[in-house]
């Protein structure tokens, strides 16, 4: 009985690498678009926490006060708008790096089913040869058996 060899084993081992470089990118993205969600609600938290200072400063009628605080809730609301266009990016990079990873696992998964596939179709035809090994040598001891037989009827 010989062992089973997969001729594309190759194939399937660079579908295993892409696949495992597709999820690291993934990953990665996710990763940084997490991030990125982490900065800009600490920005509007520090956008709230400027608001609420200028209502303060202008209810007191501190006008020093209002020009910086001003300044600074415009600056934190450039901030946020340019964040939230990154933020897209960062999703639409996530969703790609998804959709390589869910391709790269397709292609994975077609190569390994057909490994299966013929793994065990090489499972079958070892069973088949040894049934028909074992079928060969029945006949041959009840052919010697029923020829010392029929010797000894002599």
């Amino acid at each position: 009985m010989r062992d089973f060899v997969f001729p594309l084993d190759s194939v399937l081992k660079l579908r295993r690498v892409r696949e495992d470089l597709a999820k690291q990118s993934y990953v990665r993205a996710s990763r940084q678009r997490e991030e990125h969600e982490h900065v800009l609600s600490t920005l509007g938290h520090l956008r709230d926490r400027a608001a609420r200072q200028l209502r303060d400063a202008v209810a007191r009628g501190e006008a020093g006060l209002l020009c910086s605080l001003g300044a600074r809730v415009q600056q934190i609301d450039d901030d946020l708008r340019d964040g939230e266009s990154r933020l897209g990016q960062l999703r639409q990079a996530e969703a790609l790096g998804k959709s390589h990873l869910l391709d790269a696992a397709r292609a994975r998964g077609v190569v390994e089913r057909l490994r299966e596939r013929r793994e065990e179709a090489h499972r079958l035809e070892q069973e088949r040869q040894a049934a028909v090994q074992d079928d060969e040598l029945a006949t041959v001891r009840f052919s010697r058996r029923r020829g010392e037989g029929d010797q000894g009827g002599r």
